[in-house]
């Protein structure tokens, strides 16, 4: 199990720096284009991302604390699992978001980046120091899906950061996107 966890976070940091890659091409305009009033910008979008993940690892790393009680993965966490993993191949918005993973409205970027990456090192640290029998109990709670297992948040944050760089993708294709 311990090489799923690893692989599994060896990949969302490939796509983490895969999308940051490509966004430190661009300039400031090109990161701050919305493309209405009420949609995120490209640098909203990576806050959310961190955001998201942050606010995850506060919750397992509390979660944990009290073992007791934790409960065991059963047939319907993993049928919500599937439904949300679903969700991610559809073209629906999913609005039942936790303020605390809304982003700013001015976010700083040179901040976001930080933050993330502290929050990455956590997370690796995290995974490094739980046991197989924490990490398979349902210590994570996604706010739509509920209750999941260690595994299940991480493969959450992969097609979490594949889900907003499809958004990404489809801001730069904006018609009034900003040319360089």
């Amino acid at each position: 199990m311990r090489n799923k966890y690893n692989a599994t976070i060896k990949v969302i940091e490939g796509l983490k720096n895969d999308l940051l890659k490509d966004f430190n091409s661009l300039t400031i305009n090109q990161q701050n284009f919305k493309p209405n009033a009420n949609k995120w910008n490209m640098l909203q979008v990576i806050e959310h991302l961190m955001l998201a993940e942050t606010a995850s690892l506060n919750y397992v790393s509390k979660k944990i604390l009290n073992p007791n009680t934790l409960l065991d993965k059963n047939f319907a966490s993993k049928f919500k699992f599937w439904l949300l993993k679903m969700t991610f191949t559809l073209p629906i918005k999913i609005s039942r978001r936790p303020k605390m993973v809304t982003p700013t409205d001015l976010p700083d970027y040179k901040n976001v980046l930080l933050r993330w990456d502290i929050a990455r090192k956590a997370l690796q640290k995290f995974f490094d120091e739980q046991s197989d029998e924490i990490l398979e109990k349902l210590i994570y709670k996604h706010p739509v899906a509920g209750r999941l297992t260690g595994l299940q948040m991480l493969l959450f944050f992969e097609y979490h950061i594949k889900h907003h760089t499809k958004q990404i993708n489809r801001i730069k294709k904006h018609k009034n996107y900003p040319t360089l």
